[in-house]
């Protein structure tokens, strides 16, 4: 096993940057289509993940916007212009899907395809699906189809 060995005897003093965490940002993101007002993230992670996200939120109508470097992410979506999610994005990464639920919250319905993101091994994206059929929305069972979409709308009653 590798180790370090620390000489010296005086008091270790500094500062590490500590990145924040990809999954934490990724599920954060996809908050900003709930509403038209802005949403800042801090010390977001700079990843391929995040960068894909992003262009996954600009498809849709979102403006997504990195400053310091992309360490801070402001977005807006005043215009939702589109509600289908681009399959040539989605396929990318698992975490695609977690645009689903705010797109069917605030619009009532979406149209998300299954997304892809790991190549080694089989991971389910049933969350997405099946939290939406406890809303009561009309979504067509999981197809295991590469290119199937979840085509989704939502009816929200008050009764």
């Amino acid at each position: 096993m590798d180790s370090i060995l620390v000489k010296g005897g005086g008091t270790l003093h500094g500062q590490i940057p500590i990145a924040g965490a990809k999954n934490a940002c990724l599920t954060l993101m996809p908050a900003t289509l709930l509403s038209d007002e802005p949403l800042t993230l801090t010390n977001a992670p700079r990843l391929s993940d995040i960068k894909t996200m992003t262009a996954l939120l600009q498809s849709l109508g979102a403006e997504v916007t990195a400053m310091q470097d992309g360490k801070v992410l402001a977005m807006t979506s005043h215009t939702l212009d589109n509600l289908t999610a681009d399959y040539d994005i989605v396929r990318k990464m698992r975490a695609s899907i977690l645009v689903l639920g705010p797109m069917l919250a605030r619009e009532g319905h979406a149209v998300v395809s299954l997304p892809g993101g790991c190549a080694m091994i089989s991971r389910p994206a049933a969350r997405g699906s099946s939290a939406s059929t406890s809303f009561n929305s009309a979504c067509p069972p999981r197809n295991k189809a590469v290119n199937s979409a979840l085509k989704c709308s939502l009816t929200i009653s008050n009764a």
